[in-house]
């Protein structure tokens, strides 16, 4: 079956480049993959995954011959040795009418957390549904749900962009990454007499963290899988001269659809506009008491406004809806 697969694929390359041919229409049951959104399939899905969408393309129409929704089955298989267990786990299939192949399952499907058992899943897709009774094929996937995630946390220096090597500030470090699941998420930044914590950023938006609590613990079922998740501790450099002034300091403010930073006297420094990711979406340098940044063409969101200068820096939340 998958040597079949592979040998439909191939053949609308070859005759395309025979002279502009059309592609040929897809032939196969359907594609040995499971959908996991912004992500590259790795054999592992999140344990919060409820529904499995199958294949990159649209299925086939069914020929009629088999019933609505028995496209599809899912099974546990538990293995011990050479001799697998199997179960039917109680699913609904969603086979016509979809952009994919659905199989929502009827129960949580749980990790196996004891070394000493190997528990897997499989989908089962069947060919007879969409090429009729001759088609006795089944395609199968298998997977696991994820044990546990890599995740892990950097001290970045906020004036130079570089992560800072001296020292621990920040855990768990690339060394600590891997985290089996099987305990909370503890994030950890320090201060210490050269460095003062600032905020943090993180790789992935969907991750609920607080972006100024430098101790945290973050619980969730839905971390990345086949990724590092990475979460960026910024970090402000001490310095002993520094002046206090009072005129020296910023208020940020919305005006319509842009910022409007003032200061009561003139100074030299930078906007930043950064995404819930760390992404730099907006810069400005500005050197007068007042300074606009248009916030037009942004997604909604939660976006991080730093104004830093001379004497200080200050971090304000904007929300866009």
């Amino acid at each position: 079956m998958r040597t079949f697969v592979i040998t439909l694929l191939l053949l609308p390359m070859v005759l395309g480049f025979a002279g502009a041919q059309p592609m040929l229409p897809p032939t196969t049951c359907y594609e040995n993959i499971i959908e996991l959104p912004h992500q590259q399939w790795g054999g592992v899905i999140p344990q919060c995954m409820d529904t499995l969408r199958i294949g990159y393309t649209p299925p086939m129409e069914p020929t009629g011959l088999m019933s609505p929704g028995t496209c599809a089955a899912l099974f546990e298989v538990l293995s011990q040795g050479p001799v697998k267990t199997y179960r039917l786990i109680p699913s609904t299939s969603i086979c016509e009418n979809v952009d994919r192949v659905m199989v929502v399952p009827g129960e949580k499907l749980e990790p196996e957390f004891d070394l000493g058992k190997n528990r897997t899943y499989e989908v089962h897709t069947y060919c007879e549904y969409w090429r009729g009774k001759d088609y006795t094929d089944t395609t199968v996937i298998s997977f696991r749900v994820t044990r546990g995630f890599r995740a892990h946390a950097r001290a970045i220096d906020f004036e130079t962009g570089l992560e800072i090597q001296e020292g621990t500030l920040v855990e768990p470090t690339v060394d600590q990454a891997v985290n089996t699941g099987d305990a909370p998420f503890r994030l950890n930044a320090w201060s210490n007499e050269k460095y003062e914590f600032m905020y943090w950023t993180c790789t992935h938006a969907t991750i609920p963290y607080d972006i100024y609590a430098p101790f945290q613990v973050i619980t969730m079922r839905c971390w990345p899988v086949n990724v590092t998740t990475v979460f960026n501790a910024f970090f402000r450099a001490r310095t002993t001269t520094v002046r206090e002034q009072a005129q020296s300091a910023t208020t940020v403010s919305r005006s319509g659809t842009s910022l409007v930073i003032e200061r009561a006297t003139p100074a030299s420094g930078e906007i930043l506009i950064m995404s819930a990711t760390g992404e730099l979406v907006r810069r400005v340098l500005w050197t007068s008491a007042m300074e606009r940044v248009s916030l037009e063409g942004l997604a909604s969101g939660v976006y991080l406004c730093v104004v830093h200068n001379e004497h200080h820096t200050t971090h304000t939340l904007i929300h866009l809806y």
